[in-house]
């Protein structure tokens, strides 16, 4: 029987985990998407089911639309004394998503009941409230792209001492005040290819050109983007060796 050094057993092991990653990633890429992003929605609503909030099919609408880069579910009209079990268990399925490359972000909305008048035709409160919860899942990294040697960042003009003292540095749609939750996104840097597919005016924001060569960073379709590799992102710091303010 062959004795195996200490060597082969590493060599092994890493031939092992490189099979085991190339599996995920042929998984990930086959269940990804629509199905995945399916069953996950399924399973969340069946604990806030269990939870005890009673959904009926007009509460509940599902979006699988393959041309948006996102899933979308609507509830509609939940008795807003659920509120505080429904969000804690869409805060529970947000970081669970993270775990499997996904982004989930969602918005609230309080709505007036209103009941018919005696007349028939007005509206008035009656007091009480529900909500609406809209929910956006999609995957964080789709496909990795190899930029050109320069892509273009565009920020605000107020960053510009910042960037040249400490480079890009990686920040999530919470730190930028998005307004729409679909856009939601985790830590990261975004560019171009060309400084003219920027979509920031040139009165208030500053133009960077990125040089990508000796970069170690990996980079990303933007994941606001369907089928757009123009348009890219790293979750990777830039030095500001790697810095030119163009314009």
């Amino acid at each position: 029987m062959p004795i195996i050094t200490r060597e082969g057993y590493n060599l092994i092991f890493y031939i092992f985990i490189l099979m085991r990653e190339t599996v995920r990633s042929i998984l990930l890429e086959l269940v990804s998407n629509r199905q995945f992003a399916k069953s996950f929605v399924k399973r969340m609503l069946v604990d806030i089911q269990k939870s005890g909030v009673k959904l009926k099919i007009d509460n509940v609408k599902y979006d699988d639309d393959s041309s948006k880069v996102y899933s979308r579910l609507d509830l509609s009209h939940i008795d807003i004394e659920h509120d505080g079990i429904i969000t804690s268990i869409i805060d529970f399925y947000k970081k669970e998503a993270q775990k499997n490359n996904y982004i989930l972000s969602y918005k609230k909305q309080k709505q007036q009941v209103f009941d018919f008048a005696e007349d028939g035709f007005d509206m008035i409160p009656n007091n009480t409230f529900t909500a609406n919860y809209i929910v956006f899942l999609k995957q964080i990294t789709t496909k990795r792209i190899k930029p050109s040697r320069f892509v273009y960042h565009s920020s605000l003009m107020s960053n510009r001492e910042g960037i040249k003292k400490n480079g890009l540095v990686p920040k999530n749609a919470g730190e930028w005040n998005m307004l729409d939750v679909s856009l939601d996104y985790p830590p990261a840097i975004f560019a171009v290819n060309h400084p003219e597919d920027r979509w920031n005016s040139s009165k208030t924001h500053d133009v960077w050109q990125i040089d990508t060569q000796g970069l170690k960073n990996k980079w990303w379709e933007d994941l606001n983007f369907n089928k757009r590799e123009e348009f890219v992102m790293t979750f990777e710091p830039i030095p500001v060796g790697n810095l030119r303010r163009i314009s």
